[in-house]
């Protein structure tokens, strides 16, 4: 899972629920994790106090496609081609949870 595609991390700010920006579901939430937050703090051995929120899907093929669309379409201009592919991911994201979400471009 890619950071911020699925997986969130909150340090200082509380958040009582969040919702993955990929398929709008809501998603698990593991508070007072003590740990780095990225890369940098990671390298720096920085350790804080956060809250981590992932997506009950993330991981599942399906997910990682509908992830693979979003990075895709967030770098595509406004086109056919980008309609055709908000389309797919409208149409997997409903066929695999059942509601319909639409991330806003």
């Amino acid at each position: 899972m890619i950071k911020g595609y699925g997986v969130y991390v909150y340090s200082g700010v509380y958040k009582e629920e969040k919702r993955c920006t990929v398929c709008g579901a809501v998603c698990d939430v593991k508070r007072g994790v003590c740990g780095s937050t990225g890369y940098i703090s990671a390298m720096g051995q920085h350790d804080t106090v956060h809250d981590v929120f992932t997506c009950p899907h993330g991981g599942e093929p399906w997910h990682e496609h509908a992830v693979e669309l979003t990075r895709t379409l967030e770098k595509l201009p406004k086109s056919f081609v980008a309609s055709l592919m908000q389309l797919e991911l409208d149409e997997l994201i409903e066929e695999k949870t059942g509601s319909m979400f639409r991330r806003e471009r």
